[in-house]
This record gives structure tokens, sequence and C-alpha cells, in this order.
């Protein structure tokens, strides 16, 4: 559940109705025999992860709905290939992608260097236990992230890179 939905529906933003029956103009018929005006009816039918552009299985979800990346951002042993906004947070993707997009534009500039592949997998796990913990077992929250600490990480993340850049030699990078 999004962090703004407590807020937004005891300040009467938004109103949770029963199942619709039917629409009709603008109101909608509800089970329960109401009729409503309805500015906007969201229909949270989930969310599907896929790519059905890439052939390779790998670059793919499992079946369950889990997609280990880098910061949710890279995977490892594939380069030059950046998930951006695939990480589920409050406030936008808008603002996830921004803080992503420093850490792929280091990367592309040279001034990033990621690590190698074997210690990327071993930080998602430890990135993945940390961060799912808090969240329900399900499918939808597989790409969870408290915002908050997700920035402050891939700060860390980046610094730790930038300095590994630095000590790497250009023609090995």
């Amino acid at each position: 559940m999004s962090i703004d939905f407590l807020a937004k529906a005891g300040s009467g933003d938004l109103t949770c109705v029963p199942a619709i029956e039917s629409l009709d103009g603008d109101h909608v018929r509800l089970v329960d025999g109401r009729r409503i005006p309805a500015d906007v009816v969201v229909c949270a039918t989930g969310y599907n992860m896929s790519f059905p552009f890439f052939d390779d299985p790998s670059l793919q979800p499992d079946a369950q709905h889990r997609f280990p990346l880098f910061k949710r951002i890279m995977q490892p042993g594939v380069d030059n290939l950046f998930f951006m906004g695939l990480a589920q947070a409050s406030p936008t993707i808008v603002n996830l992608a921004e803080q992503q997009s420093k850490l792929v534009a280091g990367v592309l500039t040279g001034a990033y260097e990621p690590p190698a592949e074997d210690e990327m997998r071993r930080i998602i796990g430890i990135d993945d236990a940390a961060s799912l913990a808090q969240y329900y077992q399900t499918p939808r929250h597989t790409i969870q992230v408290d915002f908050a600490r997700y920035v402050r990480d891939l700060k860390k993340e980046i610094a730790t890179g930038e300095k590994r850049a630095q000590q790497t030699p250009v023609g090995a990078r």
C-alpha cells in the first residue's frame, strides 16, 4: 500500500467504495445499489513485470516475480543495460529515476565503476533481505523500496564506485 493512501483516505481526498457494478455517465453504480458521482475511477489491476523485447530468459523476472538487480538498476554481467525506475517507492517514479540516473551517468562517463559481478550478487542479496523484510512476501512487493533508505544507500554506493573508478586505470574499464 502506498504510504500516502491512509492520509488521502482519512482526509477525504479519495473514497473507497464497494465493487462497481456499472458505469453510468459521470456516475458509477455500485454492487450495494448506490449510484454516486465519480471524478475518477482508478482500476488497480496489479503489476506484471515483463520485458517481451528480450529473448534472454535471464533478462526476465522469475516465477515469483523476483528480478535481482544491483541497486535496482543493473544486472551483474550485463554491461550498459540499465533498468531505470524498476522499483516501487513513494514519492514517485520520477524522484526514484532521478536518483538512479546519478549512478547511470557515472557509469556512462566513467566516473563510477561498479563492483565485480560476484560482489554485485552479494550486495543484491544483502539489499533485498534488508529492503524486503518490512514488506509482505508477495509478488507485488519484490521491487518495493523505502525511498529515503534507498537514496542514502545509493549515494554511499556512488561515492564508493567513484573511488573504485579513480583506482582503476582507464584502459581496464
